[in-house]
């Protein structure tokens, strides 16, 4: 994420290929680097990448997991715009019911609530979140979405005053025809995109298919994975998902709700998969959803890129991230969250076979 204070630096958050949680700044005026090792000892595992929260004051909080998966951790930074000194390691007191454990922090603060929300996938492999108040406690874990058997992931937005996004599956491709779903928490409560109620805060968990169904997979069996949603200015969600049909190539596909109904077009095919299930990745820029980066086979190798539209997802142009003498892959991009400018892009280049076989390093391409 970028944050302008004092300095107009970029902050890095990742999990290492010897089992460290690590956190690093970039500081835009200098182009100076400060890394700092969080967690060691643990085991090489890519769901340990951390969640980060920036505070106004311009302190840190990193959200990451134990030994085992088996607590959630966090610590925030003594200093404002440092990334050097930190507080004491905490533990989240809350978990909801189960055997494993936590995944996936991805924390948000809503203003107009004066409340922070950290959501992860609970100890049944069901999405949960907890709410903790500017002066108070962590209010006890509730589990968001229940599937029978089943395992959903979620993407996040958040406009950091009134409004959490949700894109989400009903879980794994590997195991499920998976269908796309929307679904907005604002006031206690969880709406489809035009609005409409579907359960209050006391009320859930919640089915997956209770929310808006963006892509719906029963009629072709083609499933699909969820990889990022965000939203315009004046709240209309966008997200992004690849489709993955039977012996061929996975596609990129883009979602924007018009005020009226999910509007649905293809981007580009990825030109190959990592693995059965998985795309090489691509995300929104968050500050202009017009703007996607995605990881691509070309010639052989995956290779970042940013495509654009102009005309909501009909139409595209596209160009190349330059790597230089970096070889490997590039895979999964990202855009800093309140980004320095629209070029500012980071992702994995190097060699990545699963989430515990990994040799990658984490390449930036920012502006000044």
């Amino acid at each position: 994420m970028y944050f302008a204070g004092r300095h107009r630096r970029t902050y890095i958050g990742w999990t290492s290929r010897d089992g460290e949680v690590m956190i690093a700044s970039f500081d835009h005026r200098s182009r100076h680097i400060e890394r700092f090792v969080l967690k060691r000892g643990l085991s090489v595992d890519d769901h340990r990448s951390p969640g980060l929260l920036m505070r106004r004051d311009g302190r840190l909080t990193v959200f990451y997991m134990g030994p085992g998966r088996k607590t959630m951790l966090y610590r925030r930074s003594s200093n404002a715009e440092d990334v050097r000194s930190w507080g004491p390691e905490h533990s989240l007191p809350t978990n909801t019911r189960g055997n494993r454990g936590y995944t996936y922090p991805n924390p948000m603060y809503l203003s107009a609530e004066r409340r922070t929300y950290l959501f992860w996938r609970g100890a049944q492999w069901w999405p949960a979140f907890s709410r903790h108040t500017d002066k108070g406690r962590w209010t006890p874990a509730r589990t968001l979405l229940r599937i029978s058997g089943q395992r959903p992931y979620l993407k996040f937005h958040s406009d950091g005053v009134k409004r959490i996004h949700i894109a989400y599956t009903e879980g794994n491709a590997g195991s499920f025809v998976n269908s796309i779903y929307y679904l907005r928490y604002q006031g206690d409560a969880f709406l489809r995109a035009d609005g409409t109620r579907v359960v209050g805060i006391r009320g859930l968990p919640v089915a997956p298919s209770k929310g808006d169904r963006v892509y719906d997979a029963r009629p072709s069996g083609v499933r699909a994975w969820v990889w990022d949603v965000a939203a315009r200015r004046d709240g209309r969600p966008v997200i992004v998902y690849a489709l993955f049909p039977p012996g061929k190539d996975c596609i990129y596909m883009y979602a924007e709700w018009t005020g009226g109904a999910w509007q649905n077009h293809p981007i580009v095919a990825g030109g190959g998969r990592i693995g059965h299930y998985y795309a090489p990745g691509l995300s929104l820029d968050h500050e202009n959803p017009d703007v996607v980066y995605l990881s691509r086979k070309v010639k052989g190798r995956f290779v970042v890129q940013r495509w654009r539209t102009a005309d909501r997802g009909k139409t595209w142009h596209h160009r190349t991230i330059p790597v230089g003498e970096h070889g490997g892959d590039g895979l999964r991009p990202i855009t800093p969250r309140g980004r320095a400018t629209e070029r500012d892009v980071l992702w994995m280049q190097g060699r990545y076979r699963g989430y515990t076989d990994y040799r990658t390093d984490v390449l930036a391409h920012f502006s000044r």
